[in-house]
């Protein structure tokens, strides 16, 4: 989810190890989640926000999942985090 992404002047992955300091590949999963909280707050507030509401409705849930991934498979990835949840 972080290409970088040229054409489109979208350099998520850049910012991303410029936070964290160094190549992601390096980075661990809670340095990876730590940074994913950092860039929806500064950049997807407005998902941040729903994800964080315990009371966000499915239909609020996967449209912040499509804000924030770019893609149209949020289905699945909301189902998948449903399924950590129970």
């Amino acid at each position: 989810s972080w290409m970088d992404g040229v054409a489109h002047n979208n350099f998520r992955l850049t910012k991303i190890e410029n936070y964290l300091g160094k190549n992601i590949s390096q980075a661990s999963p809670s340095e990876q989640l730590q940074a994913m909280q950092w860039e929806m707050k500064r950049d997807y507030s407005n998902s941040y926000r729903i994800f964080m509401n315990p009371n966000a409705t499915d239909v609020q849930l996967r449209r912040a999942s499509k804000a924030y991934w770019g893609y149209g498979h949020e289905g699945d990835r909301y189902i998948n985090a449903q399924s950590l949840l129970r």
